[in-house]
């Protein structure tokens, strides 16, 4: 008889998991834009739409399924969209140029220049993150500072003049090779694709990214590479003394907050 009553408690745990993870899906979230790194009235965003490109790449899922992830972060927020917003002061963003240093006999060094100036927000879908909505990212290139005071006034006033066009607009689009085995704690490898707007002229640039969820935080860094030239910005340079090499790499440190609290466990 105990058996008999084992076998009917097992079947029965089956099926309220199974319903479980049916009624736990949730609706997508609607894109969030963020707020502006400055108070500056930014120029006309040439962006096509808001709104998340379909993930084309076979090797995203196009679902993450929660029973499959037996740990009590991942169970207690199953069915949740929850907005992050980019933390200022615990995020950062580098640029790395080369420049040859012609008075020098050629020599070149790497010149290097960062700002906490960003913003931006975005709702996590933990059901299928690749469904994830995301905001307009803003960088305030004017209070970039590379150390060279000199060199970075001739960056905002004439070569790059970031007084005249202060801010960089990310809009991403598509998410690509998200992992399949989605756990919290654990580090993400994957590539997020957008539009870029650097003077008014925007292009597609793809980020190697990596990312850990802690609870209500996400930390992580994202790469890319970029040539001045797409942009239509002239390379800077000093006749006989210095100039700088097409191609730079932008990194992006970046901590994330939920900006709701998260439900008790085993909540929804």
């Amino acid at each position: 008889m105990y058996r008999i009553w084992q076998l009917i408690l097992g079947v029965l745990g089956l099926a309220i998991v199974y319903i479980g993870g049916i009624s736990s899906i949730a609706p997508r979230a609607h894109s969030f834009v963020a707020p502006y790194a400055t108070q500056a009235t930014p120029s006309p965003i040439p962006i096509s739409s808001p709104t998340l490109t379909a993930v084309s790449s076979p090797t995203i899922a196009p679902s993450v399924t929660p029973i499959t992830t037996p740990t009590p972060l991942r169970r207690s927020l199953t069915g949740l969209v929850r907005t992050f917003a980019l933390v200022p002061e615990e995020s950062t963003l580098t640029y790395t140029v080369t420049q040859v240093l012609l008075g020098e006999g050629g020599r070149t060094e790497q010149v290097v220049g960062s700002t906490h100036q960003l913003a931006g927000q975005f709702a996590l879908n933990y059901d299928d993150p690749t469904a994830s909505s995301f905001g307009l990212i803003t960088v305030n290139l004017n209070t970039l500072d590379s150390g060279n005071r000199e060199r970075d006034e001739a960056l905002r006033s004439d070569w790059l003049e970031f007084a005249r066009f202060p801010l960089a607009y990310f809009w991403i689009k598509e998410v690509r090779d998200f992992p399949l085995d989605f756990r919290p704690a654990q580090p993400l490898n994957f590539q997020l694709v957008g539009d870029l707007t650097l003077k008014d002229v925007t292009r597609t640039v793809v980020w190697d990214t990596t990312a850990t969820l802690s609870v209500d935080r996400i930390e992580g860094i994202a790469t890319t590479r970029i040539d001045l030239a797409d942009f239509g910005i002239p390379l800077p340079r000093m006749p006989g003394l210095i100039e700088v090499t097409d191609g730079v790499t932008v990194t992006v440190d970046y901590t994330f907050k939920m900006e709701q609290p998260l439900p008790p466990s085993g909540g929804s």
